[in-house]
């Protein structure tokens, strides 16, 4: 009786580490070769430009999109190395794909390109605007600091969406309670506390 409780115990106790298991995103070899390290989302380890095989990131990236085709994730990273590795045409239609799909950091480095007037993405600075505001909605302190940035030298003043200042606040401080404490965060929350009391004097 004794041995079956205890067989009981242990078969309950896999019950819900085997569900945890399988909520967590696999890692493919697109997420190896090419994750971001300032990437919130990425599932494994980022990787500076320096150090991505480019071809075998590409191969890697469009074949586990084949058997994913809507992760943004991986569309993300396609783009990342696309860009890098000069296809700039095909980096931007992926880059537009995965911020459509809602991925922050796409979303983001989407924004950046327009901003930039990097080859083949629009010029329309609200188009920035809009995908900036719904990274920093999602949390991506690169964004929420980039728009208020943007904000203040007047880039979206004619933006029919523009975010309130209210809401560049809300943003800019959940970011700063989220920066890295000590000196590994020093200068981003030195730059958040200057543009928030930037905002506060307009």
């Amino acid at each position: 009786m004794r041995i079956v409780s205890i067989s009981l115990i242990s078969v309950l106790l896999l019950v819900p580490l085997a569900g945890i298991a399988t909520d967590a995103p696999a890692v493919t070899a697109c997420d190896r070769l090419a994750a971001h390290p300032e990437d919130p989302d990425r599932v494994s380890a980022g990787r500076v430009t320096a150090e991505i095989d480019l071809a075998a990131a590409i191969v890697a990236c469009e074949a586990d999109l084949e058997d994913q085709p809507d992760n943004a994730r991986l569309r993300y990273q396609l783009a990342r190395v696309l860009f890098y590795a000069g296809e700039p045409e095909r980096a931007m239609e992926a880059m537009l794909q995965a911020a459509e799909a809602g991925h922050r950091q796409a979303e983001f480095v989407y924004g950046v390109f327009v901003i930039r007037g990097r080859p083949h993405a629009p010029t329309d600075p609200c188009i920035a605007e809009h995908y900036w505001q719904r990274s920093a909605r999602a949390g991506r302190d690169a964004a929420a600091v980039n728009y208020a940035l943007q904000q203040l030298q007047g880039r979206f003043a004619g933006c029919a969406s523009a975010a309130s200042h209210d809401d560049l606040s809300a943003w800019l401080r959940a970011s700063l309670q989220a920066a890295p404490a000590g000196y590994a965060g020093y200068y981003q929350r030195l730059l958040i506390e200057d543009v928030l009391h930037r905002l506060a004097r307009t």
